[in-house]
């Protein structure tokens, strides 16, 4: 960043990248997201403008002036209100300009190069609003003492607690061969194969959630397969579930996946209406099939014949 510089900030779309986002609060949030990149003005200077379209809630974001600020709220104008004006600011600009847009958005992004401006994703903007938090990197609602990170080589004996939490509640303690030094290689190695993040409630370590890349060849577009979720018993129904669910979803987002998608036990009903309230489907004409240990190993050594 720099004195010179001018953001601007696509706010609806970085609204809802953010795992507490604007639809689970919407009294405070667009005022929060105005306050925090006039801390960003503060700390690495820059203009910035925040954009907001209709969905956002105007009077919650009304803030005395601060330097280095603009909220704008436009007219609708249709669907693409707020695209359409951010455009219309950049045409603007001289043409030595180096704008910077914020979004995740496919359409604004590509209008926006078109027009000279180079493109950071919404979750860029929550990475830098993070490393002016105190708490490290990582998405924090302070109003309800909610904290998530992404998880470090540090994390491995907490990963494993958690892993073994799951498989109790599961009734699958008796599949569990994992180990610490499995978790190391497999997440924190030199190839990993998985991402974990960690989530708190009031500082204290309160569940995870495990996800990695898949493919759709129908979409040819990359998905995010979640293989874990988990809330310790002692911290649920404080909101932490959903906010791990909004940030593995915020990631398929920036990484412009086709799908989302994961497994539940048939007799975890609870976990069905939680899903299904966050807007997930359930496919019912779908079957997961699985092959381990023994059969798995006489299949694959069966190629070489």
């Amino acid at each position: 960043m720099g004195e010179g510089a001018l953001y601007f900030v696509d706010g609806n779309n970085v609204m809802g990248s953010r795992p507490d986002g604007w639809w689970r609060d919407r009294r405070g949030a667009a005022r929060r997201l105005v306050e925090q990149v006039a801390e960003l003005a503060q700390a690495g200077g820059g203009q910035w403008t925040v954009v907001f379209d209709s969905r956002a809630p105007k009077g919650d974001a009304a803030l005395p002036p601060f330097e280095g600020v603009t909220v704008e709220y436009p007219e609708r104008r249709g669907r693409n209100g707020a695209d359409d004006h951010i455009i219309r600011l950049l045409e603007q600009l001289p043409s030595e300009s180096e704008p910077v847009v914020f979004t995740s958005d496919r359409g604004l992004r590509e209008r926006a190069e078109s027009a000279g401006a180079r493109i950071e994703g919404s979750r860029a903007l929550l990475d830098r609003i993070a490393g002016l938090q105190p708490q490290g990197e990582g998405s924090v609602d302070a109003r309800s003492g909610l904290f998530v990170r992404p998880a470090t080589v540090d994390d491995v004996p907490l990963i494993l607690a958690f892993i073994r939490g799951l498989a109790e509640y599961e009734r699958l303690t008796h599949l569990v061969e994992a180990t610490e030094e499995d978790v190391r290689e497999t997440v924190f190695g030199e190839s990993p194969r998985a991402e974990v993040l960690l989530g708190y409630v009031d500082g204290a370590a309160a569940g995870f959630a495990v996800y990695f890349h898949t493919y759709s060849t129908f979409l040819s577009r990359p998905g995010l397969y979640l293989e874990d979720i988990f809330v310790s018993p002692e911290h649920r129904r404080r909101g932490l579930g959903t906010l791990l669910m909004r940030r593995v979803a915020a990631v398929a987002v920036e990484r412009e996946c086709g799908r989302f998608e994961w497994a539940a036990l048939d007799w975890n009903t609870d976990a069905h209406r939680f899903y299904e309230g966050l807007g997930a489907e359930m496919l019912a004409e779908w079957r997961l099939f699985r092959m381990t240990g023994e059969a798995l190993r006489r299949l694959g050594e069966s190629s070489e014949a």
